[in-house]
């Protein structure tokens, strides 16, 4: 890939499961393929952002010893 800031993912799913998803992506007016590159990076920056504040609490912690 020429830009170092993207990742090729392949998401597979359960029948049932692609089924839902669909009608999510119908629901919201995305196409699949926009509607997915949504639901990763939701996912994604909601647990980089719970990481952080797990990092912040220990470091906070810490100081109280």
């Amino acid at each position: 890939m020429a830009n170092p800031h993207q990742v090729q993912v392949t998401l597979s799913f359960h029948p049932e499961d692609y089924a839902a998803f669909k009608m999510a992506a119908r629901a919201t007016g995305l196409d699949e393929l926009s509607f997915g590159i949504l639901a990763v990076h939701r996912e994604a920056r909601r647990v980089l952002i719970e990481d952080r504040g797990h990092r912040d609490t220990a470091l906070q912690s810490d100081k109280v010893f």
